[in-house]
């Protein structure tokens, strides 16, 4: 089992276009020969404050082998500092082993997208127990 995470991040107001954004969209893609399971978490986190984040959403999901993309789509507040961990069957930041890729996007309905809040497989940090 694998752990990896996004760094805090804080939510920008607007997308490069202009629009206002609404949605946070987690992309999981398994092309093994097995079901592969994930446990994808959202955290928000408060400015200032030594308090844990608050788990805004907690989701688990068996994807089939071979499977297309599943889309996780969240909603949240502007400016909302936020944090991503993903654990279960999924790939190292490296793209070694097997598992499920994962990368995500923060948008207005999830398109268009923000460039500046592209997280690509390779961008997520492994956490360690």
């Amino acid at each position: 089992m694998s752990k990896i995470t996004t760094k805090p991040f804080v939510v920008p107001r607007i997308t490069a276009s202009g629009l206002p954004i609404d949605s946070l969209v987690i992309n999981l893609r398994n092309l093994e020969d097995q079901a592969m399971r994930v446990c994808a978490t959202v955290n928000r986190y408060f400015p200032y404050m030594e308090t844990e984040g608050e788990i805004l959403y907690k989701e688990e999901v068996l994807l089939s082998p071979h499977s297309g993309t599943t889309h996780l789509v969240y909603g949240f507040h502007a400016s909302d500092n936020l944090r991503v961990v993903v654990e279960g069957d999924v790939k190292d930041p490296e793209g070694a082993g097997t598992g499920v890729e994962v990368w995500l996007v923060i948008g207005n309905n999830g398109v268009p997208f923000e460039p500046s809040s592209l997280y690509r497989h390779s961008d997520f940090i492994e956490l360690y127990d």
